[in-house]
């Protein structure tokens, strides 16, 4: 990391039973020796190289734009501006004793040898490879802090998200990333599936046997987005989770999403006004929370305004959501006040437009969602004698000291987990092996982080460390040696339950568990120099390479096909170019054989009619009969060839390319040279037809350049002609 080098020295021992050679940094070996010594050794080795644990370290959060790539290019900077630095001081050094030689007359100045040179870092693949090695050393522990996990409210959800970075085998193979977290936030369980219902029994029945085992008591209430009630019977939940019997409940987030189909569009206006309406009447806030803290909100108010009171509408102008989410206990409404408000509520919104007078709901389909949901009024009840909110500390505003919540009613958390999941996996796609890894150390990670900022612990320390090999030998050293655990908000995790996590789910379902062995591929070590490309201007292009231009007919030939043609043709049609070249006009075979860049005769009628259409005049719009004579009698009079249609190869092919966010916006066009037409003007990215396929419309464009450049240098008051344009 800081630029040195290690000096390493040991052997390959042999086992005294087969006499076989063992790797002496393996996990076996190291595995035995104590967590001192094994503290000490700086890096971890591969076969040629080492590899710095503090970059290991770095390649460890799962924050936007961390990748390995990143790190070594950061690396390599820091590597050469270190580098720099030293051969500026040895070359400092060396002009020292120069001028120290130079006044003796008599002394021979010494020949000073060259600094080392700069060694480049390895590719990033290997930064990735000892990081893919540091995770399979500690997959137990993280798989036991993910099974380790309880919770006495569960939220179940899935997302798409990650589903559209997986690649190699399991590319377009799981549907779903299903989710189910606790109260806290932290994940009891993460899998890719091909479907949700039966195919998530084994995940759920999972975390069943997980509780029994443990002895923990089954949970409370559980948050769903579908399947929370039936007509024929106890909802789809309770089968998944058998033989548990808790209360199950749909996420008022989902609920109130499905009214967005009875809506005009999202964009509108009114949208966020008739959210916030719609969420007041489902839910109400606990006064006592609520006078409580507005009188926080009146003190803060009163000393930064040098004891002036608000009035009600500065006080409630200044309350933010937050705030209230934060401070304040919320519950729903019973379900018939939920329904005559909601019913009022849409009564109200019937008509109302934006300054356009575009409506905001569209009444047809809002009465047909409203309808549907109004079976659902009963599921989004608080369940009965259960607390949703958790004290996490206190906060002092206007004097007053304020409970800060946390709320575990809903799916919010997951929503919010999600999120933060599509970030596990650097870059945009990624195959089986390091899917399973990231996937397993980002929810470790997120569950430790979780359970930290849950409930604050008196004394706890201020390290940030997610390794729990480390934390557990700390606290169990200092107990011992100090009679005390620095680190007493840490909770050891439970040996592993034996779930499958994440793609081992997907892969059992499959029958494909082999994707998950580890492949040690042969990469170079070191970067290769790549040479920038430059644009050499002299060379032509490959349409324009002729074996030999000794016979000028075979020369003549091989262009015509080149410039006419853009594919094989058919036996009739070569019969038909030869009856047309046969029977051409005298005009045409008694011209002067005047031949453009590639060789090909009849350019004097080409530029005689692009000379012509240049000339035209711009300032009307419309062709004299004279004028229409003469552009037909200068088209009979070219080349054959220049009479046949353009024939328009195409440029840009558009499809749904895959990965995220990578549509196309529309679909190709069938008629012909409608790309052409379309990618007239050449703007960023975008592909134009070369003019070279048609020979007017390539004179043309060299009239019209021609006498732009006259213009510019002559400053003659004349413009583009735009129809030749």
């Amino acid at each position: 990391m800081d630029n040195r080098y290690y000096l390493v020295g040991g052997d390959y021992p042999r086992c005294s039973a087969c006499k076989l050679p063992v790797c002496p940094w393996s996990q076996d070996i190291l595995s035995q020796l104590d967590v001192a010594h094994r503290a000490l050794f700086p890096a971890m080795l591969t076969t040629q190289l080492a590899l710095d644990r503090k970059c290991v370290t770095f390649l460890r959060p799962r924050t936007s734009g961390n990748s390995s790539s990143y790190l070594q290019s950061a690396v390599e900077e820091v590597h050469s501006e270190e580098w720099a630095r030293r051969t500026i001081q040895y070359l400092s050094d060396c002009e020292h004793h120069l001028r120290k030689f130079a006044l003796v007359q008599s002394a021979t100045a010494p020949a000073f040898s060259a600094p080392a040179p700069f060694r480049p870092l390895p590719l990033a693949q290997w930064f990735e490879t000892v990081h893919s090695n540091n995770i399979l050393s500690h997959l137990d522990e993280m798989k036991g802090v993910i099974t380790s996990t309880y919770g006495r409210i569960l939220k179940m959800d899935s997302t798409k998200k990650i589903t559209k970075k997986l690649a190699g085998g399991i590319g377009d193979t799981a549907a779903w990333m299903t989710n189910i977290g606790n109260e806290l936030g932290q994940v009891l369980n993460s899998v890719l599936t091909t479907g949700e219902g039966a195919g998530l029994e084994e995940l759920c029945q999972g975390v069943v046997r997980r509780y029994q085992n443990a002895g923990e008591p089954e949970p409370e209430v559980i948050y769903v987005d579908r399947d929370c009630c039936s007509q024929s019977g106890a909802p789809a939940v309770l089968n998944l989770f058998r033989p548990w019997k808790f209360i199950v409940r749909l996420d008022i987030f989902h609920f109130m999403r499905r009214f967005n189909c009875g809506l005009t569009t999202e964009h509108h206006p009114l949208y966020g006004a008739f959210c916030s309406k719609l969420s007041s009447c489902i839910f109400e806030w606990d006064q006592e929370d609520l006078e409580e803290f507005k009188a926080a909100k009146r003190g803060e108010w009163k000393s930064s305004h040098g004891g002036q009171a608000p009035t009600e509408v500065q006080l409630i102008a200044s309350i933010s959501p937050g705030e209230l989410a934060k401070h304040c206990r919320r519950r729903t409404r019973k379900a018939e006040e939920v329904r005559t408000m909601i019913s009022g509520l849409l009564e109200s919104v019937w008509e109302l437009t934006d300054t356009t007078g575009l409506r905001l709901v569209n009444p047809d389909s809002m009465h047909h969602v409203w309808e549907m949901q109004q079976k659902y009024l009963e599921c989004i009840q608080d369940p009965p004698h259960v607390e949703l909110y958790t004290k996490t500390g206190t906060l002092q505003k206007g004097g007053k000291v304020l409970n800060v919540l946390r709320c575990g009613r809903g799916s919010s958390s997951l929503e919010s987990f999600h999120r933060h999941q599509c970030a596990f996996i650097p870059g945009w796609r990624c195959n089986a092996m390091h899917t399973q890894m990231y996937m397993l150390e980002g929810a470790s990670r997120w569950n430790m982080s979780r359970a930290k900022e849950a409930v604050s612990v008196v004394g706890a320390s201020t390290l940030r460390t997610f390794d729990v090999c480390l934390m557990s030998h700390l606290n169990n050293m200092s107990q011992r040696v100090l009679g005390q655990a620095l680190m007493p908000e840490f909770t050891p995790p439970g040996k592993p339950t034996g779930e499958r996590i994440a793609v081992e789910y997907l892969l059992a379902q499959s029958n494909r568990g082999d994707q998950l062995i580890v492949h040690h591929h042969d990469m170079p070590e070191v970067s290769p120099e790549e040479p920038e490309d430059e644009i050499e201007t002299t060379v032509c292009h490959a349409a324009d390479l002729r074996a030999d231009d000794s016979d000028p007919q075979v020369a003549v030939v091989e262009a015509s096909c080149q410039v006419g043609d853009t594919g094989p043709k058919s036996p009739d049609e070569e019969v038909t170019e030869e009856e047309e070249n046969d029977t051409a006009s005298p005009s045409t075979s008694g011209q002067s054989k005047q031949r453009d860049s590639r060789g090909v005769s009849g350019w004097e009628a080409v530029d005689a009619l692009a000379a012509y259409l240049v000339g035209l005049n711009r300032t009307i719009t419309a062709l004299s009969s004279q004028e229409e004579a003469n552009i037909v009698q200068l088209h009979m009079a070219l080349h054959a060839m220049d009479k046949m249609p353009s024939k328009y190869s195409q440029r840009v092919k558009k499809k749904t390319l895959p990965g995220p966010w990578r549509a196309s916006r529309k679909r190709s066009g069938s008629a012909p040279g409608q790309q052409a037409a379309e990618r007239l003007f050449m703007t960023h990215g975008q592909a134009a037809q070369n003019p070279e396929v048609h020979r007017v419309c390539e004179c043309r464009s060299f009239r019209v350049s021609w006498r732009g450049e006259l213009s510019e240098s002559q400053h003659l008051d004349t413009g583009v002609p735009q129809g030749s344009v």
